[in-house]
């Protein structure tokens, strides 16, 4: 018996709904993306193998938002954005980092 088998990165859509846009600065339409790594039979996918990427893609703008910046919340509502505002310069920083990336405050 032949078996064809593989691996093909696919990027899958994964559900829709509403942002903050950085870049358009306004509430928007999204799209929540994932980009992995599948295992294929007869070139069909069977199963995840590695996670790559989650993003957002703005409706209006097309750019596109890392998906862990983003916290998601009950349906229809829109997604929440993970972040600290620094009390020193006002700058807000991503919420994996403890230290200012514009002034270098620590928060620890």
């Amino acid at each position: 018996m032949l078996f064809i088998w593989g691996r093909r990165v696919r990027d899958k859509k994964l559900s829709e709904g509403q942002f903050t846009c950085p870049t358009c600065r306004s509430q928007q339409h999204c799209t929540r993306r994932r980009v992995a790594i599948y295992t294929t039979i007869y070139f069909i996918p069977v199963a995840e193998t590695q996670r790559l990427r989650e993003y957002l893609v703005c409706a209006k703008c097309n750019s596109q938002h890392d998906a862990d910046s983003y916290a998601e919340l009950e349906t229809g509502r829109p997604l929440e954005s993970v972040t600290w505002t620094c009390p020193e310069c006002s700058r807000v920083n991503p919420n994996d980092s403890f230290k200012c990336r514009q002034c270098g405050l620590s928060l620890v």
